[in-house]
This record gives structure tokens, C-alpha cells and sequence, in this order.
């Protein structure tokens, strides 16, 4: 069984080890960043050119160190800063002076011309409870529009990790890699998805095909009313099916997947999937 933390009790268990356990917080901050690097060579992650988006507390304190062991790798590094420097946690002003005197820049904007293998989000950690709105939406928005693969340190910047909510906005995330306990609003905003594709497909499941236009430049395609409705209903029954495979129900997957395929037997993705 896994234990999942809320916000408050993470911030807690950082707060003890510092203060009761005497583990100071960079070597903390050191640790992540260690753990963070590792797991993206794990999952062969193309780092080839590498965007880390960094906030002025200690989320972003974590990816400006996460920049510093990826660059003195070798890799092609960009860092930016969102948030004010002036008003950010002892932690991350400390990690900035690292990466100045290792000579990294630090850019206030994302570069134009940027084509990111991987974009890494450390902009908001454990700790945001209001909506994310104005320039830090408007960063969320762009970096999820880039290319390459999307990782989040700790959470995805704009998830609550209390419930799971998405405050505002929040980065699409291809990859979360989390320290010391799984969050528990990154396990419930997962299901939460699962669970609405289920509940499109019930709620979908006996509409009728409904054809508002029709083509005739293609006078040999034609579709009939009653075709309609039979995709529709082998789509839904796919969605169901592709809920309960994230939910981890291979009983109510399989039945899915088998009706969906006795409907449309040459549905691609059914066919994949059942597998």
C-alpha cells in the first residue's frame, strides 16, 4: 500500500528534516535534483536540447539545480526564470548563484527560435492553492505549445496536490517525477480523467447518428444513419474501455474492448489494445 501526502504534510516532513534532523535544506534541494536527473536517464528521455522553466521558490530552486547537473553533463541547457528574484526563497537565490558562477545564463523570457526536446516544469511545487492567472498562465501556456517531451519536478506546475484540481491552468506534463511520497492530488487528478471517460462513454453510449452536412464530392463515400450510431457506440465503449486500463480494471477493459470490436470489428485502436 502506498502512503500519499497532502500539501501541508509534505511541507512538514521537509520542515523536520531540516529543523529536527539538522539535514540542511540545499542538501535536500541536491538530493532532488540527483534523484530528478536520474530517473530522466532511466526513462531514456531525449536531452538533447533541454528548456527548464524555474519559479522563485523552492520547485524552481530544485530545477535550477536540475539545470546545473544536466549542463555539466554536456547537455544544450536554457533556463528561465518565472517569478520575481527579488522575491524568491534563500534556497533558490543560492541555486542562481551557482548557476552564475558556473557561468549559465538565466533568461527572463523563452527564447523564440527554441525546438526543446524535453521541457521541464519547475515552476510552482506542493504549495499553490490559488488559480494560476496573467504571466505565469500565459509561461504555462506557451511551454505546454512546445515541442518535445513535457517532465514536472515534484508536481505539474498549476495541479493542486491537495485534490487533484487544475487551478487555472497547468502544464501537461508527459512525465511528474515526485520526491519522498507520491502527492495525493497527482493520483486523484489522474483518476479523475480515467473516471471522465467512463462517464462520457455511459452518458454517450445509446446516442443516435446525427449527420449535419453531408460531402457529395465523394460520390462513392456514403454513410448511413444507422453506421453512425454503431461507430459511436464502438467509440464510446473504446473510452470506457481506455478509463478502466487506467483504473487497473482488466475485467471491465476487456469486456469494453470486446464489444467495441463486435461492433466496428476494424477498429484500429481496439484492436491494439487488445493486444
Amino acid at each position: 500500500m502506498k502512503y500519499l501526502v497532502d500539501s501541508r504534510e509534505m511541507q512538514k516532513y521537509d520542515a523536520n528534516t531540516i529543523s529536527h534532523f539538522k539535514v540542511p535544506g540545499l542538501l535536500l534541494m541536491e538530493r532532488a535534483a540527483i534523484a530528478f536527473v536520474e530517473e530522466l536517464h532511466r526513462q531514456n528521455v531525449d536531452l538533447t536540447e533541454v528548456l527548464i522553466v524555474c519559479g522563485s521558490g523552492n520547485n524552481g530552486g530544485d530545477g535550477l539545480a536540475i539545470a546545473r547537473l544536466l549542463f555539466l553533463e554536456g547537455h544544450a541547457v536554457t533556463v528561465v526564470y518565472a517569478g520575481n528574484k527579488e522575491h524568491c526563497s534563500e534556497s533558490n537565490r543560492v541555486q542562481q548563484d551557482i548557476l552564475n558562477a558556473y557561468g549559465i545564463s538565466i533568461y527572463m523570457d523563452i527564447p523564440e527560435k527554441i525546438r526543446p526536446t524535453l521541457v521541464i516544469d519547475a515552476i510552482f511545487g506542493v504549495g499553490l492553492s490559488r488559480d494560476v492567472t496573467g504571466e505565469y498562465a500565459d509561461m504555462l501556456c506557451r511551454m505546454n505549445e512546445l515541442s518535445g517531451e513535457k517532465a514536472a519536478v515534484d508536481i505539474a506546475s498549476g495541479i493542486s496536490a491537495d485534490t487533484g484540481a487544475i487551478l487555472g491552468t497547468a502544464f501537461r506534463a508527459d512525465l511528474t517525477i515526485t520526491f519522498a511520497f507520491e502527492k495525493l492530488g497527482k493520483t486523484r487528478e489522474a483518476k479523475s480523467r480515467f473516471y471522465r471517460l467512463i462517464d462520457y462513454g455511459e452518458q454517450h453510449l445509446n446516442d443516435e447518428g446525427k449527420i449535419e452536412y453531408f460531402a457529395v464530392s465523394l460520390p462513392d463515400f456514403l454513410i448511413f444513419d444507422e453506421d453512425y450510431t454503431k461507430k459511436n457506440r464502438a467509440h464510446c465503449c473504446y473510452l470506457m474501455a481506455l478509463g478502466n486500463i487506467g483504473l487497473q480494471n482488466r475485467e471491465k477493459t476487456a469486456e469494453f474492448l470486446k464489444e467495441a470490436l463486435e461492433i466496428e470489428p476494424s477498429h484500429m485502436m481496439a484492436t491494439l489494445y487488445q493486444k
